[in-house]
């Protein structure tokens, strides 16, 4: 929680997002969460005059966190896989707005606005830190720039889409395909002895603390 901020603008956002992760967004109304919190329609009102508002100050947490993750490229490949992690864990914990992602860009332009410069600040995050890695020894010295902007667009890419309706992780054949490790073959074959042990140091260790 954020400090000094009021107890029912908190309550209103929190029962907002437990509705919206059960019913899905277009199908809570203003009216539905002024219900689950008990309070009325005017109260609600006096925080938050529109969903749209609503609905980006629910998501506020998660860009808050990243845009200060981003600030400092990676060092390590573990760096960017926990980057996957986070994304990961959010696309979880938030599946309205990853599922109905496009849906709510389209519709309201300040989250599209809000989007857009989240992938950009992601793109140029994995682009500069291959780039980094790369004069560290842990991506081949071969790979282009170019290629590296096709992986770093690629990856973006995959976060947008990968648990939208009608993706493919969706379908039988892919369900049991796990996000990050998906992720991360798709780093293995640009990655030297030196990357592909970082890497394996840092899916042992996740793997030791799930395990424990």
């Amino acid at each position: 929680m954020f400090m000094n901020e009021n107890p029912t603008r908190e309550l209103i956002k929190a029962k907002a997002k437990d509705l919206f992760n059960q019913r899905g967004y277009a199908s809570v109304s203003l009216r539905d969460i002024a219900a689950a919190c008990r309070i009325s329609v005017g109260n609600l009102n006096y925080h938050f005059r529109r969903k749209e508002l609503l609905i980006m100050e629910v998501q506020r947490g998660i860009y808050d966190e990243f845009y200060g993750l981003l600030e400092s490229l990676a060092r390590t490949v573990a760096d960017i896989v926990h980057k996957f992690q986070l994304i990961d864990r959010n696309q979880r914990e938030y599946p309205y707005y990853f599922k109905n992602m496009l849906e709510l860009g389209r519709s309201y332009k300040v989250i599209r606005a809000n989007q857009t410069l989240f992938r950009e600040k992601l793109f140029t995050y994995y682009l500069d830190s291959f780039l980094i890695l790369t004069e560290k020894g842990l991506f081949l010295s071969h790979i282009t720039k170019k290629q590296f902007y096709s992986l770093a667009y690629c990856i973006v890419f995959q976060h947008t889409l990968w648990y939208e309706y009608d993706a493919p992780s969706y379908d039988l054949f892919f369900k049991e395909i796990n996000y990050v490790s998906h992720l991360c073959e798709l780093l293995r074959p640009y990655l030297t002895a030196a990357g592909l042990d970082d890497l394996e140091r840092c899916l042992h260790s996740q793997a030791g603390k799930a395990g424990g």
